[in-house]
């Protein structure tokens, strides 16, 4: 089965809500604590896609939660620019096959499907 194949799912094949999976098998439960604390609907719609598509999306949110995290937060600009470096040498790892992060490494399977 092709990527395009996998992610262009029936709706036959959606969750029912008896089915709803969290995340949990992520290491640290980054993925699964991000998603949690966020408290929103966004978690709810994820619900309704394919696995493989839900696991990535969670990744890809909790991503974007910790630069964004990153961007609203207090601190000073300085070490702003140095954590979103840090997050930039971290995604060319993601690319490179060898990501450190459990973020990262949770979004390797996205990137890879």
């Amino acid at each position: 089965m092709t990527t395009l194949e996998r992610l262009d799912t029936s709706i036959s094949e959606l969750p029912s809500s008896s089915s709803v999976v969290y995340p949990s098998d992520y290491q640290d439960n980054t993925i699964a604590s991000r998603l949690r604390a966020a408290g929103s609907s966004f978690f709810w719609a994820m619900q309704l896609l394919p696995y493989q598509r839900r696991e990535a999306m969670y990744a890809l949110y909790a991503y974007c939660r910790e630069v964004h995290d990153i961007a609203d937060g207090d601190a000073p600009l300085s070490l702003k620019d140095v954590l979103l470096s840090d997050w930039r040498s971290e995604i060319a790892l993601l690319y490179a096959g060898c990501p450190q992060h459990s973020v990262t490494r949770a979004l390797s399977e996205a990137v890879h499907l």
